[in-house]
């Protein structure tokens, strides 16, 4: 296929679908952490999966986001315990229509304090 793309012309590409997509995340609606093991992603392709983006222009913050997040779940877990709420949905669904990926409704949990 040769394609042709025009100088100034915006390309989105759907990250969401690429997620969804069970060539790349066999059973995509499971929570399986395993598919982002270094076996695993070795054998998927590179831009399967990109949340910062790809090549000479990916997200300048990818890696400061990246420790945030990490450290925000670390501090996050020493002083809570964490269990699924009443109100936590039995399946999540996704907006399409949002650029950044979300759950439809958010995700409703308890945040127990752990003792000293």
């Amino acid at each position: 296929m040769n394609i042709t793309i025009e100088k100034g012309t915006i390309i989105f590409v759907p990250t969401l679908a690429i997620s969804y997509d069970e060539k790349y995340f066999p059973d995509p609606n499971k929570f399986d952490p395993e598919r982002f093991s270094p076996e695993n992603e070795s054998k998927r392709h590179p831009c399967a999966f990109m949340p910062f983006g790809t090549g000479p222009r990916y997200c300048i913050g990818m890696l400061i986001a990246r420790f945030q997040s990490r450290l925000c779940v670390i501090k996050l877990l020493r002083n809570f315990r964490v269990e699924v709420s009443k109100n936590t949905p039995k399946t999540i669904s996704f907006d399409p229509e949002r650029v950044v990926t979300a759950p439809k409704g958010g995700i409703h949990l308890n945040l127990i304090p752990r003792k000293k």
